[in-house]
């Protein structure tokens, strides 16, 4: 129901141009994407939520595999940082 709310009472407002993209093909555009950092950022995501999901619940706390995804998560932010 609040779908068609939406798609019916809202306005279509379409994104503001952007020069950086402008004239591109679509494959242009995927090719100047930032893939080592979206890799990165997956594998940090991914690294942070395996061992909240399984501490304390499929394996404890004080598991190697949590404490290492843990410790992951952490080179991966602080290497980010610099």
């Amino acid at each position: 129901m609040a779908i068609l709310l939406v798609f019916f009472f809202l306005d279509n407002n379409p994104p503001p141009t952007n020069k950086l993209y402008e004239g591109k093909t679509t494959r242009q555009k995927w090719l100047s994407l930032d893939w080592v950092g979206a890799f990165l950022s997956l594998g940090m995501i991914t690294s942070l939520l395996l061992p909240l999901q399984w501490g304390g619940v499929t394996k404890p706390w004080d598991d190697r595999t949590v404490i290492a995804l843990f410790a992951t998560v952490r080179v991966i932010i602080y290497n980010h940082e610099e």
